[in-house]
């Protein structure tokens, strides 16, 4: 998924105290983290990230956790997931800019 992605860093197989301690440490360098969680043990890491993902066949709390929930079970949502958030991103600045006018 990631070589379909622009994704600089992947992190794999690292237990859950580990993504929240690694998510912290990136946002304390002032990036903004993205976590993608596919099971019950990214819990703490969907809602420690910036934004977050979530297919929807995962457990409750990860849904309830994530900023956004694919439909199904496939990751493949993430890169329409990116270009509408982007899209909507610019819309509301243009919206910025035309009240501002």
């Amino acid at each position: 998924m990631a070589a379909h992605l622009p994704v600089d860093h992947i992190h794999a197989e690292v237990d859950p105290k580990a993504k929240q301690a690694l998510i912290r440490d990136l946002q304390a360098q002032g990036r903004r983290v993205h976590m993608v969680g596919d099971g019950l043990n990214d819990t703490l890491a969907v809602t420690q990230a910036w934004a977050s993902i979530a297919p929807g066949t995962v457990f409750e709390a990860s849904q309830n956790a994530a900023d956004v929930v694919l439909l199904g079970q496939h990751l493949s949502g993430i890169s329409a997931v990116l270009r509408i958030a982007r899209s909507a991103r610019r819309r509301i600045l243009e919206n910025f800019a035309l009240a501002v006018g």
